[in-house]
């Protein structure tokens, strides 16, 4: 990957010293509003939560992975025909709603997962979810 996000490496550098001084049950309570944040986000695109977020973590777990569009078809509630502009951004939103949601879950990268469809590689977007592994 070539890009580098040197804001996103000095926010995550302020997130690990914060963390590290943080009450074990203040970082329990804020993943838990995290996770409930992401799910309620991926509902609000008009995505089952439950079963894109277990598809993702599933493929994660396994090391395979899944495209966009895949997601999509199976996890959008409108049934709609896969239209890649707006099929694409909806999804790409949604895999780093989830991308959060596996770091607050224990599941970190878990968007490495989730692929294009044609070139097989993650998405642009996924880049910046990178400071969320471990």
């Amino acid at each position: 990957m070539g890009k580098t996000f040197p804001e996103l490496q000095e926010h995550q550098a302020r997130i690990e010293r914060a963390l590290d001084t943080a009450k074990p049950e203040m970082v329990a309570q804020g993943k838990a509003l995290l996770s409930t944040n992401c799910e309620q986000y991926i509902e609000g695109q008009g995505f089952d939560a439950r079963k894109l977020l277990g598809i993702i973590a599933a493929k994660h777990q396994a090391d395979e992975t899944i495209s966009y569009k895949e997601l999509y078809e199976n996890c959008h509630r409108a049934n709609g025909k896969w239209g890649k502009e707006i099929g694409m951004a909806a999804a790409r939103f949604c895999t780093g709603a989830a991308s959060i949601w596996g770091w607050a879950n224990g599941h970190p990268g878990m968007n490495d997962a989730v692929v294009n469809g044609q070139t097989n590689t993650r998405g642009d977007g996924a880049a910046t979810m990178d400071y969320l592994k471990d």
